[in-house]
C-alpha cells in the first residue's frame, strides 16, 4: 500500500508539472516596457508570440490604413485639392464683380474722338493760317483763330467735289475724270472706225470717231449696205425688206 501510495504521488506530480506547462505554452505571459518578450518573440496585444512578419509589422491595407492620404487611380487626390470646375472660380472675384469692373472701365474714361479733336482745334487766339489745298479744281482758303481759342470756317476754300466725266479732277485726287475709262482704245460704232474713250456727258463717254466726237467719220447714211450715220442701223430710211409690186 505504501508503495502504491509513493508511485500515485509521483505520477500526480509529473501530471501537474505537465500541466503547468501546457498551460504557460496555451497562455502566454504579459509584456510590455517592464516585461519585455524573450528573443525571437514579438509583444502583440500585451502577449509574448512567436516573431513573424505579420506580428511584428501589421498588415496596412491601403484601403483602411491610407486610402485617403495617398493617391489614387480614380481620385486620391482629388479629396484634398479644390475641384476644377469650381475650386478657381470660387478663389477669384464673381463674375458680376468682373463684368462690372471692366465695363466701367471704358465708360468712365473720356471719349477718344472728343480729346483728339480739341486739343487739334485749339489755337492762338487772332492767329491765320491757309486751310485747305490746290490740287484739281480745288482751291485753299484762309482761317482765323476766334477769340475763345478755336479755328473759325476755312474761308474762300473750294472744296471737293464728287467725280465726273468733264476733263477736270473733281475729287481732288490728282486723277482727271478717274473710273471713266477716258483716252483708252475704242472702236467706233458702224463705219465710224477706231478711236479713242472721250466724254459724252458728266455720265457717259463715246468713242471720238462716232457722232459728235472730237474726230467723227460719221456719214449721212447711204443705200450701200454700211452703217454709215453710226448709229447702229443699215441702210434706214430706204424701205429695204419691204413688199412691192414690179412694173
Amino acid at each position: 500500500m505504501r508503495a502504491m501510495s509513493w508511485q500515485r504521488w509521483a505520477w500526480a506530480g509529473w501530471a501537474a508539472l505537465w500541466l503547468g506547462c501546457a498551460s504557460a505554452q496555451e497562455d502566454p505571459a504579459t509584456c510590455g516596457e517592464a516585461a519585455p518578450c524573450a528573443a525571437g518573440e514579438a509583444c502583440v496585444e500585451g502577449a509574448c508570440v512567436p516573431r513573424t512578419r505579420d506580428a511584428s509589422r501589421p498588415p496596412v491595407t491601403r484601403d483602411a490604413g491610407r486610402a485617403d492620404a495617398l493617391p489614387t487611380g480614380d481620385g486620391g487626390r482629388s479629396d484634398q485639392r479644390p475641384p476644377l470646375d469650381g475650386g478657381g472660380a470660387d478663389l477669384g472675384p464673381a463674375d458680376g464683380a468682373v463684368d462690372a469692373a471692366g465695363d466701367a472701365g471704358p465708360d468712365a474714361a473720356p471719349a477718344p474722338d472728343g480729346g483728339a479733336d480739341a486739343a487739334a482745334e485749339a489755337c492762338e487766339p487772332g492767329r491765320v493760317e491757309d486751310c485747305g489745298r490746290t490740287v484739281g479744281r480745288c482751291r485753299a482758303g484762309r482761317r482765323q483763330c476766334g477769340p475763345d481759342g478755336a479755328w473759325g470756317p476755312c474761308m474762300g476754300e473750294v472744296p471737293p467735289e464728287p467725280e465726273v466725266c468733264n476733263g477736270a479732277d473733281d475729287d481732288c485726287n490728282g486723277t482727271v475724270d478717274d473710273g471713266f475709262q477716258v483716252g483708252t482704245a475704242c472702236d467706233g460704232v458702224g463705219a465710224c472706225g477706231p478711236g479713242v474713250v472721250e466724254c459724252a456727258s458728266p455720265v457717259a463717254t463715246r468713242c471720238s470717231t462716232e457722232a459728235g466726237g472730237s474726230v467723227a467719220q460719221d456719214r449721212a447714211e447711204a443705200c450701200d449696205g454700211a452703217d454709215n450715220d453710226c448709229d447702229g442701223r443699215l441702210d434706214e430710211g430706204f424701205d429695204l425688206g419691204r413688199a412691192c409690186e414690179g412694173a
